[in-house]
């Protein structure tokens, strides 16, 4: 018996195992390469900056009760400055709380240039969010304002806290920060809007 006789004929079940592994293989290669590209083409870019409807256009102008004192405030009272509005809670724990010293000593070195702060508090109760401001200070140069059933929120298209926007003298939206800021990362942006050359 010759060793032709020995091989062992492929039947179509085989072909169509084969078959099937092939389609497999080119699914799971083309998934991959299309996870590549969508990483690839996002790699290097702060997934913290967040691109919003709003930039470029005038911000809602929402006009709430104040946190600490009676009356309200509308954003578009500060028409003529830059504002920055930031969402927070109390909750929102450790984020808020990280970047909050960051965000009041923003507040206290543009005081004097035309900057104005609006902290909205989100979704929280009045005396657990000045219970929060207590305990890690409340900013000078500052509004708190209390939106408890995120109306704010939801007519600035956020999706959680917390977020920051910037806005500049014409009151448009010139940026927004997603997740806890730093006072780098918002002076550079101030700095530009400043200067005429926002974002």
């Amino acid at each position: 018996m010759t060793s032709v006789d020995n091989a062992i004929e492929p039947t179509s079940e085989d072909s169509q195992r084969n078959t099937k592994v092939w389609i497999v293989a080119g699914v799971v290669g083309a998934v991959f390469i299309t996870l590549a590209v969508v990483f690839g083409s996002r790699f290097g870019v702060d997934p913290r900056v967040v691109e919003s409807p709003l930039v470029g256009l005038p911000a809602p102008d929402v006009e709430l009760e104040y946190l600490d004192q009676a009356g309200t405030l509308a954003i578009g009272d500060f028409k003529g400055d830059v504002v920055v509005v930031n969402f927070f809670a109390s909750w929102c724990i450790p984020a808020c709380r990280d970047e909050h010293p960051h965000l009041t000593a923003a507040a206290a070195d543009y005081a004097d240039r035309g900057v104005r702060f609006v902290g909205i508090a989100t979704s929280d109760r009045p005396a657990d969010t000045m219970a929060f401001l207590d305990r890690y200070g409340w900013g000078t140069n500052y509004s708190y304002l209390n939106d408890p059933d995120a109306r704010a929120g939801v007519e600035f298209g956020t999706f959680g806290v917390p977020e920051t926007f910037v806005i500049d003298r014409a009151g448009l939206v010139t940026h927004k920060f997603t997740g806890a800021i730093t006072y780098d990362e918002l002076t550079a942006e101030l700095d530009r809007v400043l200067s005429g050359t926002g974002s």
